[in-house]
């Protein structure tokens, strides 16, 4: 209940309440305290907002030192041979290539919107002190209540203007906080424009690598053809020494068509050999390796397929036109004549008392002729048996000399041991015709 003695409306009820509030100055503390509160506020909420931007830079940022050891890597493994690319391979070179930052451009507008207008109304407040007018709105702010008067008000004003120390840190804190908020707020909006650039040039970097590896497989293969088509000359005349010489490689039989080895009974098959006359390109000297590379980079750099070369004409590239078919048809042919020259010769020359064509005539003869057991197995080897075909019968003749044991001197023995014309004439054909082989 307020006290009689004293009058209503004067102040002197207030007088009281302030001079004790302001003893030692407290009224300049309360409201520099306000002020000092704000001003970290401000503060303090900046940095959150700047955090956030930071972490959702990093997050968003396409140009990092783990993107470019991703893509390093990728790019080293496939020019290495290793051609599998995995997923998210794939979906991290369709990121890079986009060459889009995905962060933020600037400080979250609305928060920090917020910021710039609590930061510009401190910096208000904090210059109303030198005001009548901004010393009462700041006393309204802090210690006023409903039932703050206008006397009061006034009173508390002249108080708080003449002893304004108390709020002397808050006055040092709040000076420049607008222009801390509008600077942090540009120099985000700077971070955004650089990692947007820095991300389109690592898109056009991404790219750019594709493509130049692309371009150096290119390059290789291209050189390739041209060392090929200059080289076609040299094959041609080194297969056609070699099979003249009777001594293939393994790749040159290949390429016959023939087993290493095969007997061609003097065949002529050179006419079935003709140098290419189509030319080597990057398509068709390029192996399957070259391929498996191009088509990894191809995936990475987001095509359907390969453009750099022509998939299906992989491997394609033959400095010769041989003709396989009519190389084994000229050899088929030459040994069907031989097979009937030799059975016709064979036969037609007599062995000793021999009793008409049958071979068991001969096989006792043989056993009655001879008593060394070696030379007695050979010359039945010789014999044609009855249920032989012709070609089986020459084909094992054929091997009298070159096969199991049965080498050229063994032979020489033994046509020495006898004077069979049949053997004799057998040894010329083996030494004339038949060791014309294609080793």
């Amino acid at each position: 209940m307020a006290d009689a003695s004293q009058p209503k409306g004067t102040g002197f009820v207030n007088l009281s309440r302030i001079l004790d509030a302001n003893k030692n100055n407290k009224l300049g503390e309360v409201v520099g305290n306000t002020l000092k509160g704000r001003a970290e506020g401000v503060r303090s909420n900046l940095g959150a907002v700047t955090n956030e931007f930071e972490q959702k830079r990093q997050a968003g940022a396409l140009d990092t030192g783990a993107n470019r050891d991703a893509r390093e890597q990728a790019l080293n493994k496939i020019m290495g041979g290793d051609t599998a690319v995995a997923d998210q391979t794939q979906k991290q070179f369709d990121t890079f290539r986009t060459g889009k930052y995905t962060g933020p451009m600037g400080l979250d507008e609305t928060k920090s919107d917020i910021l710039a207008t609590k930061a510009n109304q401190l910096q208000g407040d904090v210059r109303g002190l030198n005001t009548v007018s901004g010393r009462g709105a700041l006393l309204r702010q802090t210690v006023g209540t409903p039932q703050y008067t206008q006397g009061q008000e006034k009173l508390d004003n002249q108080l708080l203007g003449q002893n304004q120390q108390g709020f002397a840190q808050a006055r040092q804190q709040a000076q420049g906080i607008a222009k801390n908020v509008q600077e942090q707020r540009m120099a985000a909006q700077q971070v955004g424009q650089t990692e947007a650039a820095k991300a389109r040039q690592f898109g056009q970097d991404t790219v750019g690598q594709l493509q130049s590896n692309t371009g150096n497989i290119v390059s290789d293969l291209e050189g390739r053809a041209k060392v090929a088509n200059t080289q076609r000359p040299e094959i041609f005349k080194a297969l056609i020494d070699a099979i003249n010489a009777g001594d293939i490689t393994p790749e040159q039989a290949k390429l016959l068509g023939v087993q290493e080895g095969v007997q061609t009974y003097g065949a002529n098959i050179n006419p079935n050999i003709k140098m290419s006359n189509i030319e080597a390109n990057r398509s068709t000297v390029a192996n399957e390796q070259d391929k498996a590379r191009l088509e990894a980079l191809a995936k990475l750099s987001g095509l359907n397929g390969i453009e750099a070369i022509d998939a299906t004409q992989v491997g394609a590239y033959n400095p010769l036109d041989i003709n396989q078919q009519g190389i084994q048809a000229e050899i088929n042919q030459r040994k069907q004549r031989y097979n009937d020259l030799l059975k016709k010769k064979f036969l037609s020359v007599p062995l000793g008392t021999r009793d008409g064509n049958d071979p068991s005539a001969d096989a006792t003869y043989i056993d009655t002729r001879y008593s060394d057991p070696q030379i007695h197995n050979q010359e039945r080897a010789i014999a044609k048996l009855p249920n032989e075909s012709n070609e089986q019968w020459l084909d094992r003749i054929l091997s009298y000399g070159t096969k199991d044991g049965y080498a050229e001197s063994q032979y020489t023995d033994l046509t020495k041991a006898g004077t069979d014309p049949r053997l004799k004439y057998l040894q010329n054909l083996f030494n004339n015709t038949y060791q014309k082989t294609l080793k």
